[in-house]
């Protein structure tokens, strides 16, 4: 009973969760303590979160490891539009910014508030990040760079699932040494 008063916060009147475990129901995890359900994520939402979160926290050898598996960093956005390249430059991480760089991210992309990765490496205050980006801006004209970057649905679609191969790969508790 302990976790029902904590998760419901001491409101049970209006805890569906409470009542559901009151009516011997299963609570389903995804149901919150109002009544809504959480909706499913898809596997891109999820890597892209994971991606921003590590970038945001500067984990540079995250970031690797979740690129390195396949998630294709160049594809992500937010809701805002905003690139795992602009995220890296608003933390003002060289590193970072040449990563994303070497991955594909678009440097002339914008946000749905028309802000590209060189006005978040300008806020940030980081001169490198700015003068990484202004080199690429300058190697690649924003025509050639659209060309180059289309991906078809397919590629991305096959991306995702060796991403959650890999993954559940990683996971298995039952491998054996030999099968590495």
């Amino acid at each position: 009973m302990l976790w029902k008063k904590h998760y419901c916060e001491h409101n049970f009147e209006k805890c569906k969760r409470y009542h559901f475990s009151l009516e011997g129901k299963v609570a389903p995890l995804t149901l919150l303590p109002n009544g809504k359900m959480l909706e499913k994520r898809t596997s891109t939402e999820i890597n892209a979160a994971a991606l921003f979160n590590a970038i945001e926290k500067k984990r540079i050898p995250v970031v690797k490891s979740i690129l390195k598996i396949g998630v294709a960093g160049e594809n992500l956005q937010t809701s805002e539009g905003l690139s795992p390249l602009m995220a890296a430059a608003s933390v003002g991480s060289e590193e970072l910014v040449e990563l994303m760089l070497v991955q594909g991210c678009n440097p002339w992309k914008k946000t749905t508030k028309g802000k590209t990765a060189l006005d978040y490496a300008v806020m940030s205050g980081n001169v490198q990040c700015e003068n990484l980006i202004r080199a690429q801006l300058q190697a690649s004209p924003k025509e050639e760079f659209n060309i180059t970057q289309v991906v078809s649905q397919t590629e991305l679609e096959n991306t995702e699932k060796s991403f959650v191969i890999k993954m559940l790969q990683k996971l298995n508790p039952f491998k054996s040494s030999g099968d590495a």
